[in-house]
């Protein structure tokens, strides 16, 4: 823990995409404070209009896997290609834990 408080000390901010949240750990969260810095998890989504239950226009497609690295970000980007060279109008949304 005593680098993250360095770095925080420093005058860093600190991103993570681990599961145990930045923001839960109180010397961390402290220490961010006192110093104006910032500790952003990035598995904590943030607000957005579109996840307030209002209906949306447009047809999604989602993939979804029980694990990972199974290749649902490929078969997504695949079916959006495909989907595009049929004269669809499709894109790719990043979702999930990072969105990358």
């Amino acid at each position: 823990m005593s680098p993250l408080i360095e770095a925080l000390e420093s005058g860093l901010d600190i991103i993570s995409g681990m599961h145990t949240k930045l923001n839960d750990t109180p010397r961390l969260k402290s220490a961010a404070e006192r110093g104006g810095r910032r500790l952003i998890d990035v598995r904590t989504p943030r607000q957005h209009s579109d996840s307030l239950g209002r209906k949306r226009s447009g047809k999604r497609l989602l993939t979804v896997g029980t694990d990972c690295a199974l290749g649902k970000k490929y078969t997504a980007l695949a079916l959006a290609r495909a989907f595009v060279k049929r004269g669809l109008d499709a894109d790719f949304r990043a979702t999930g834990q990072t969105g990358s």
